[in-house]
C-alpha cells in the first residue's frame, strides 16, 4: 500500500509538472518577443499548436504504449519538448526584421536620401502605428507598420512590411492619423 501510494504522489507531482511545462513555460516561449514587435505576432497560433500537438502525442502514447506509466510520462516530456522545441525555432528564426522603430528609422532614411527635408511623424495610438492582416497559422505575422512622414512639409504615408522590409507609398489622407505625439527632423 506505501508503494502505491508513492507511485501515485510521483504521477501527480509529474502531472502538476507537465501542465506547468505546458500552460506556463510553453506560452512564455512564444510570448517573449511579442511586445518588442508591438504585439503583432502571430503567438497564440504556434502555442495552440503545440498544445494540440503535445495533447495528440499524449493520446497516442498513453494508447498504444504498453509500459510503465513512468515511461509514458517520460515519453509524453521528451515529444512534447522536441514539438514546443521545433516550433520555437522556426518561430524564432522566422520573426520579423523589423521593429516598429526600425522601420520608420529605415523609410525616413530612404526618404532623405533625395536632398529633401524629412520629418517622422509618431502617432499617439497604436491603432495608426498598425495594419491589421489576417492571420495565418504558420507565419509569425500578417500585419504591416504605417509610417507617416513631412517630406519637405508634404504629408506622405507609406505601409511597411516587418518580414521582409517592403515599403510601399498609400494615399495618406485615408490614413493620417489626428494627433502626433512627437516628430523628429532628418
Amino acid at each position: 500500500m506505501l508503494q502505491r501510494s508513492k507511485s501515485h504522489r510521483t504521477m501527480y507531482a509529474l502531472t502538476i509538472i507537465y501542465v506547468l511545462l505546458i500552460a506556463v513555460g510553453g506560452r512564455l516561449v512564444f510570448a517573449w518577443p511579442d511586445r518588442k514587435y508591438m504585439g503583432i505576432l502571430n503567438n497564440d497560433s504556434f502555442y495552440m499548436m503545440g498544445c494540440v500537438w503535445s495533447v495528440l502525442g499524449l493520446i497516442l502514447i498513453c494508447t498504444f504504449l504498453r509500459t510503465s506509466k513512468i515511461r509514458k510520462w517520460l515519453f509524453t516530456y521528451m515529444i512534447t519538448l522536441i514539438i514546443f522545441g521545433t516550433l520555437a525555432a522556426y518561430y524564432y528564426n522566422d520573426l520579423p526584421k523589423y521593429t516598429y522603430e526600425q522601420a520608420a528609422d529605415t523609410v525616413a532614411a530612404s526618404a532623405a536620401l533625395s536632398g529633401q527635408r524629412v520629418q517622422l511623424q509618431l502617432p499617439r495610438y497604436r491603432s495608426d502605428m498598425l495594419a491589421i492582416g489576417s492571420d495565418t497559422s504558420m507565419k509569425t505575422t500578417s500585419h504591416s507598420y504605417y509610417i507617416y512622414l513631412l517630406v519637405d512639409g508634404k504629408q506622405v504615408a507609406y505601409r511597411f512590411s516587418p518580414l521582409n522590409g517592403a515599403c510601399e507609398q498609400i494615399d495618406h489622407s485615408a490614413r493620417w492619423p489626428e494627433e502626433i505625439i512627437s516628430s523628429e527632423g532628418r
